[in-house]
């Protein structure tokens, strides 16, 4: 479930995917997903709309979303 998750958001969003930590349970699992982007809006809308697309699309239900952008 996870491997088809990771490869829907890279399709749909052309984002970068990891399971980042949980890696040994059988229920739970965290990811991280990265873009980098010239637009602080542009990526804060990207990562609101894949929040929305796990929301609808998984089953199960997401504990802790953190949207953390960077500017240099």
């Amino acid at each position: 479930m996870v491997k088809s998750l990771k490869d829907r958001l890279y399709r749909k969003y052309r984002v970068s995917v990891a399971e980042v930590d949980l890696l040994e349970s059988l229920s739970f699992t965290q990811i991280g997903v990265a873009l980098v982007s010239n637009s602080r809006e542009y990526g804060e809308k990207v990562m609101n709309k894949i929040e929305d697309f796990i929301e609808e699309e998984v089953l199960g239900r997401l504990h802790d979303v953190q949207i953390f952008s960077e500017q240099y």
